[in-house]
């Protein structure tokens, strides 16, 4: 009876190893699609880096609209001082960002929407974070900073001395007095 039960025997713990390689392989995609870059990656991948304080948000759906009170900006164009940031709930998703929270966003422009997803780096604004984010891209710049005065340096030119005026203006005059005696002489000798 044990001859009869091994090649069934062999048959289920091939069928068992096939079926877990094969479910092994369907889950490591989808962990693949939903896995965190490490800090460098999401500041390459993102359009923008700021940072920001969030308002209370707005649920559509599956989707969040939350209002960001930008603070700091290190990387792209953030031209208001308040934008709107999209989430989506879900295992790969944000969901929606605590009212009052400070995050590091890193959003991709979408539609004319700015979209932070779970993969794309936005968190928390944690030290080790901006930490991270700073070696990266500097301290930022406020949002409507002021831009720096340039120092302007003035020097003196070899032994420049302004030119008195009568001097600068002799060539004109003895010009137009040349131009008016050849005037007078012609005039005179079609008279």
């Amino acid at each position: 009876m044990l001859r009869r039960l091994r090649p069934l025997a062999a048959l289920a713990l091939v069928g068992a190893v096939l079926s877990v390689a094969g479910l092994g392989s369907l889950a490591a995609p989808a962990a693949a699609a939903c896995a965190h870059p490490d800090t460098a990656t999401a500041i390459g991948n993102a359009q923008a880096v700021f940072t920001g304080v969030a308002g209370a948000g707005t649920a559509n759906g599956a989707a969040f609209h939350t209002p960001i009170a930008v603070d700091r900006i290190f990387k792209g164009d953030v031209a208001a001082s308040v934008v709107q940031v999209r989430t989506r709930a879900g295992s790969c998703g944000l969901g929606a960002l605590t009212e009052g929270s400070t995050y590091v966003l890193m959003v991709t422009a979408k539609g004319g929407q700015l979209v932070a997803s779970g993969a794309s780096g936005t968190a928390l604004a944690t030290d080790a974070l901006m930490a991270e984010v700073q070696a990266a891209l500097g301290e930022g710049t406020p949002l409507n900073a002021e831009p720096a005065t340039p120092e302007v340096d003035f020097q003196l030119v070899g032994d420049a001395t302004p030119t008195p005026a009568l001097r600068a203006a002799a060539p004109g005059i003895a010009l137009a007095l040349a131009g008016l005696l050849g005037w007078f002489l012609v005039r005179r000798r079609f008279a």
